[in-house]
């Protein structure tokens, strides 16, 4: 059983803490994981430990369940962490522990259950792959059943390309150079790892939407342009939002809704439509 070195945190503790730097409050579930991965992230960064730190859910021996802000790992291979196994001194996670409110330092923690976050392409992948499973179910013998089955995983995969690729997304991309130019405005440390630039990436964009006001409804999505480059894309509105599993409003906002976005962003005109990756 994997062990984590950290302190636990509650997600009320992580709610306040966005409503203290100036994010508006959840009102849906996937508002509510935008603020804690912001409230978390934002502690981490302030506190100088983002560098090395991660997020981690954590079950109790009394079966609840907390996130934990992991200082170090007992096992890291085993769970694929880029994390030391030792605990660092207490001097490096000082202003992590009093941002906490902690008295003492922190605790091995048993990691009980491994958590999982599966996209809405992958969810919606299972379901069709399922549904075309038993529609046409492959016949007994054993080679002409594996040859079906790699072919309905085909006409699965083919499918959900051809439906994504038709949804449009209307928003500003996002390029890495104004990506990581803002996380350093906004106190990030350089990113050194392949995880400290995927929290930059998740991090930073929310900063951005929960300032201009639009956290509630925007989201940030992947998007891939005509001329073959994705992006990250920070949408307001999408054209099919059932298709994909969005709770998204499918038109675009009038600019006055969105115009302290695209002057964070550094944008001269309105927001486009982009279609998805």
């Amino acid at each position: 059983m994997v062990k984590y070195y950290g302190y636990l945190v509650s997600d009320s503790w992580l709610h306040q803490r966005a409503l203290d730097v100036g994010y508006p409050p959840a009102k849906t579930p996937e508002d509510s994981n935008d603020i804690i991965s912001l409230a978390s992230i934002d502690v981490m960064a302030a506190t100088g430990v983002l560098s090395y730190a991660r997020v981690r859910r954590i079950k109790t021996p009394k079966g609840k369940y907390f996130w934990c802000i992991a200082l170090a790992c007992d096992d890291p291979i085993t769970v694929g962490e880029r994390m030391s196994t030792r605990p660092p001194p207490e001097a490096k996670y000082k202003a992590l522990k009093e941002a906490l409110g902690k008295d003492g330092p922190p605790h091995w923690l048993s990691n009980s259950e491994t958590w999982r976050y599966i996209s809405a392409y992958d969810y919606f992948l299972s379901i069709i792959l399922t549904g075309i499973y038993w529609l046409w179910k492959p016949a007994r013998e054993p080679s002409k059943r594996l040859r079906a089955s790699w072919s309905l995983e085909l006409r699965g995969h083919l499918v959900v390309q051809q439906i994504q690729v038709m949804v449009k997304y209307f928003g500003y991309l996002i390029t890495e150079g104004w990506l990581h130019q803002k996380a350093l405005d906004l106190g990030y440390p350089p990113a050194q790892t392949p995880e400290d630039s995927y929290n930059i990436r998740s991090a930073v964009p929310r900063n951005v939407m929960a300032a201009a006001g639009v956290l509630s409804y925007a989201r940030v999505r992947r998007i891939k342009t005509p001329k073959g480059k994705h992006f990250l894309c920070i949408a307001l509105a999408c054209d099919d939002p059932i298709t994909v599993g969005e709770r998204m409003s499918t038109h675009a906002p009038p600019e006055a809704n969105y115009k302290a976005l695209k002057e964070a962003m550094g944008k001269d005109g309105p927001a486009h439509w982009y279609r998805a990756r």
